[in-house]
Order: structure tokens, then sequence, then C-alpha cells
């Protein structure tokens, strides 16, 4: 997790290069024990390369460690969300499986500043991994190609809640 409260935890690191606070959540602090301990180090290197890429614009590299196609996913629902948590950056999960990429998500806490009105534009795109994402025509030829993909789902949101909220109304009667 990326989270300004990481102090809170016991496995956590500053990023390398961006100086992003991390928060190991799995695995915990009964199996990573120290700072010495090898899962901890390869977790701290895997996020260090990551960043390294990134920020020398290697996306041939960056994205053999990263599934962009997460990512994509994960910055379309802050940005219709208007939940902006990930630019301080805060409750940003990502996980890894053993042998595979870093996956944005799951998204997690709307509560503070989503779905604010007033702010014009892409609010996210600066935050965490985003701005070098953005500097990749790959990435942004995805972002692009997933709008159409989902669109209608985020179209339909108001006759969802609305839906919910009638049912909610009918049980409470």
């Amino acid at each position: 997790e990326f989270d300004t409260n990481y102090q809170a935890e016991i496995n956590y690191f500053m990023s390398k290069y961006y100086s992003y606070p991390v928060t190991i959540k799995d695995p915990d602090e009964e199996i990573i024990t120290s700072w010495q301990h090898p899962l901890y180090t390869y977790i701290y290197n895997y996020i260090g390369d990551t960043e390294s890429a990134l920020k020398n614009s290697d996306f041939e590299t960056a994205f053999s460690k990263i599934d962009y196609s997460t990512f994509v996913d994960y910055f379309l629902i802050q940005e219709i969300s208007g939940n902006g948590e990930c630019r301080h950056p805060k409750s940003s999960y990502m996980y890894k499986d053993a042998g595979g990429k870093i996956c944005a998500g799951p998204v997690w806490d709307f509560d503070w500043g989503t779905f604010s009105l007033g702010e014009k534009g892409f609010i996210n795109n600066q935050a965490i991994w985003y701005k070098e994402l953005f500097n990749s025509s790959e990435f942004k030829s995805a972002l692009k190609a997933r709008w159409p993909e989902v669109k209608h789902v985020f179209e339909n949101i108001d006759a969802f809640a609305n839906s919910i909220i009638n049912n909610i109304e009918r049980k409470s009667k």
C-alpha cells in the first residue's frame, strides 16, 4: 500500500526514487521480521527497480514489472469517482503475486474528496506513477482503448444508484 500513514505499520519504507511511503501488508510482520529479511529486500528492490525504469522512461522494463492494464482501470475508477487519495498518496493498494507483475488495486477508501465538484480535467495524472505512465504512448493508447469498453458501465451509475436507493426505501417501510 502507498499510504502517508505508513508509520502505523511495522514493514514500511520510502521508495527509492520518489519517496513514496510503501507499507508491506502481506506477508505481514509475523513473517517479515526485520528489514534484512529476504522478502523485505525483494519488495524494496522490486519497487525501486520499477521506479527507476519509469523515471528513465524505460517502459519495456517498467511494463515487464507492472501490469499496466490494471493501472489503466485503476486510473479510470479514480478519475470518474473524483477520488484524489492517490495523489497524497493514501490508500493506494497494489499487489503482486509470486512470479507476477505489480497490479494496481484493489480500489479503496472512497471517502475524503470523492465526487468533489469543481476540479476540471484529470486529477490523478500526476499521482503515484501516473506522471511517468502518461509519458508512454503504449499506456495512453491502452487508456484510450479501454474507455469505450467501460464507458457504458459508468453511464448507468445514476440508474444503478437510484435502484439501490429505491430498494432500501422499499425495505425500510
